[in-house]
């Protein structure tokens, strides 16, 4: 498998080896996938620390309606927050998936993408 590290910084490099090897693999694809994802994790890290901030603020607010209001917030906003990590995990299934290339064909792309060092690996690349 690809590191998605190497596909994001230098998809050029690995669009130009993969086609080397007369096969293909969708990096365009992978990273809109990519980018929705890292998107998506920056709006539930939002969300979180709305949601810590609010928490620590529920027993600040008086009893009665005006609580009952704030601590349905807080519900409705841990539910947004499992809803776009279910998102995220979909993402990270189809972007693993799309990234998967037989071993042969990862080890075969140049494993000089950044200098000496190789940042292709066989396993899961994050």
């Amino acid at each position: 498998m690809l590191d998605i590290r190497l596909i994001r910084e230098r998809p050029d490099y690995v669009k130009e080896q993969i086609a080397k090897l007369q096969t293909t693999a969708p990096i365009d694809e992978i990273l809109a996938i990519d980018e929705q994802r890292r998107a998506t994790l920056t709006e539930v890290e939002g969300m979180r620390a709305q949601l810590n901030e609010g928490s620590r603020k529920t027993g600040k607010v008086p009893a009665g309606a005006e609580r009952d209001a704030h601590i349905a917030e807080m519900r409705r906003l841990g539910d947004e927050i499992a809803e776009l990590n279910n998102k995220v995990n979909a993402l990270d299934a189809e972007q693993q998936h799309d990234r998967r290339l037989s071993n042969h064909h990862a080890s075969a792309i140049l494993k000089q993408a950044r200098g000496a060092k190789a940042e292709l690996v066989a396993g899961d690349g994050l």
